[in-house]
């Protein structure tokens, strides 16, 4: 068992001198308002972290004040703290905080309050006034952007007989001010299951690709649908995940379970996906990602990012951070080492890499919940849960790892 401890650590160690990416210490993003506050980074499409042009932005939920409300906070270019925590959120309880970049220091925040969906805008020079995109029974709130017009966000609706998949364009405008236009339904006309925790990645003014989970076969799967018209129509959803059945495998329910599917751009025309997989259901959830391009946008292979020390334990919590230049990063928590840390994982023409605990968000302690971005310099963003252990209260941090360039 030592042999192969230190086998381990040898491959971790040489995967960190590989790495494409230098990290610098890692900081400090929420301030510790109160002993007894609880920080979640868990928005629909793990979207809980967004870069534009050179300044960084965090969006959380905490409970700081025994109310559940939603918080930003934002770092400025070339600088290496985050400025104080601002409240996004109104008076009633609110949850899941998604936030993508908009260029030029200009972001869009949008979350669930009160079971509306709302948005606003956000500026270095402040907030703009929010505005209500579902009124009624909405949640799981992601959002996603291209330059020239593609601003959208999807989010989980209560129908008559299921919850389902809408997306709506949003448009921003001057002064702070943001517009939503008409909401569509991903699937119009009878649907047969729940659809829950959608993610989007916008192409550009007209296309969008959206997956989320879905739950007709009786058992959870991940399915997309592309549009080219700019949300007013949807394609016939499209696999993602591998239907692997437990049938074929001892009788055990209908089908392996799969959550949290999280999209990217990737090169210049395509998305990423990641998602967490129980086709090996006696360890627990892997990660696995897909890619998709072409008219139909149909997803390819499913490739699992975990190496083989991970594959006897749970992962969770998977997110992915793709650009148009075609760099990929995938991270998530997991305690193969006897506590929770943050992995990473980069794909190449030769494959995915080695894992790596990433410095500064791994070893003593808890480490969870990661949400990673990827901006045009190849640059990484990551933000985390940090907590002492697992019952203490928890702050984020944040990391950068510079690009350094795939080591040969």
């Amino acid at each position: 068992m030592r042999g192969l401890w230190a086998f381990s650590l040898m491959l971790i160690c040489l995967a960190t001198v590989a790495a494409p990416w230098v990290f610098d210490p890692p900081i400090l993003v929420s301030h510790d308002p109160a002993e007894h506050a609880f920080f979640h980074l868990e928005s629909a499409g793990r979207k809980s972290i967004a870069v534009s042009g050179g300044w960084v932005a965090v969006t959380w939920e905490d409970n700081r004040d025994g109310v559940s409300r939603c918080y930003v906070a934002v770092k400025a270019p070339g600088k290496n703290v985050f400025g104080a925590e601002i409240r996004v959120s109104g008076e009633h309880e609110a949850f899941e905080p998604a936030i993508v970049g908009l260029g030029q220091g200009r972001f869009t925040v949008a979350w669930e309050e009160a079971g509306q969906i709302q948005a606003r805008m956000l500026a270095a020079d402040g907030l703009g006034k929010s505005i209500i995109l579902a009124p009624a029974e909405a949640a799981q709130v992601s959002l996603g952007y291209a330059q020239a017009g593609g601003l959208f966000a999807v989010w989980s609706g209560k129908g008559k007989a299921f919850w389902r998949v809408r997306a709506a364009r949003l448009l921003p405008g001057a002064s702070g001010a943001l517009k939503a236009g008409r909401a569509s339904v991903i699937e119009p006309g009878k649907i047969e299951g729940d659809q829950s925790y959608p993610s989007v990645a916008v192409v550009d003014a007209k296309k969008l690709v959206v997956a989320w989970e879905d739950r007709r076969a009786g058992h959870t799967r991940i399915l997309s649908s592309v549009s080219q018209d700019g949300g007013a129509r949807f394609a016939a959803p499209q696999p993602v995940n591998d239907a692997i059945w437990r049938g074929q495998m001892g009788g055990f329910g209908r089908g392996t379970g799969v959550m949290r599917v999280v999209l990217s751009n990737y090169g210049p025309h395509g998305v990423a996906a990641v998602w967490a997989d129980k086709r090996d259901f006696l360890a627990g959830y892997d990660v696995y990602a897909a890619f998709a391009s072409g008219p139909a946008y149909k997803f390819g292979a499913n490739e699992k990012a975990q190496d083989d020390f991970g594959n006897e334990i749970a992962q969770w919590h998977p997110a992915i951070g793709a650009n148009r230049q075609g760099t990929v990063a995938v991270v998530w928590d997991d305690d193969r080492d006897g506590t929770p840390d943050i992995w990473l994982a980069w794909r190449s023409a030769s494959g995915w890499s080695d894992n790596l605990a990433v410095p500064g968000a791994s070893g003593p302690g808890v480490q969870s919940d990661p949400a990673i971005v990827l901006d045009d310099a190849n640059n990484l963003h990551l933000a985390w849960v940090e907590k002492a252990d697992l019952n203490s209260p928890s702050r984020i941090r944040y990391v950068m790892g510079r690009w350094v360039g795939e080591k040969k």
